[in-house]
C-alpha cells in the first residue's frame, strides 16, 4: 500500500488517482513535481486566494470542481491555514455607500 502526497490518505498500489482527493499517484521520482505544485497551493491559501488554489490543484490532478474543492479545504485543514479574512465586495460596497453617508451627516451637523 502507498500513500497519496497530497492528502495522506492509503491507496491501492494498482491505483493511478487518490479516490479522496482526485490527485494523481506518481512513483517516488517525481514527488519534488508534487511538493512544488502542493507549495504553491498552501502559499495562495496562506493568501486566502482559495479560488486560486482550487484552480491550481484542477490543473495538476485532473480532478473536478468539487473533488478539488473539498481537496483544498482538507489541505488547509490538515496544515492549519486559517481561514481568510477578506471581506469580499459586500464588505466594500457597505464602505463607500457609508461613508459618502457619514460626510453628508457630518457637513450637514456642523
Amino acid at each position: 500500500m502507498s500513500y497519496c502526497d497530497f492528502c495522506k490518505k492509503e491507496v491501492n498500489s494498482v491505483e493511478n488517482r487518490c479516490p479522496e482527493c482526485g490527485c494523481t499517484i506518481y512513483e517516488e521520482s517525481t514527488s519534488s513535481d508534487i511538493d512544488s505544485w502542493q507549495s504553491e497551493v498552501l502559499d495562495l491559501l496562506k493568501r486566502g486566494e482559495k479560488i486560486a488554489a482550487i484552480k491550481i490543484h484542477r490543473e495538476n490532478t485532473g480532478s473536478g470542481l468539487a473533488e478539488a474543492k473539498t481537496a483544498v479545504e482538507k489541505m488547509a485543514a490538515d496544515y492549519e491555514v486559517p481561514a481568510s479574512a477578506k471581506t469580499g465586495c459586500a464588505g466594500m460596497l457597505l464602505f463607500l455607500f457609508l461613508l459618502p453617508a457619514g460626510l453628508f451627516f457630518f457637513s450637514i451637523s456642523v
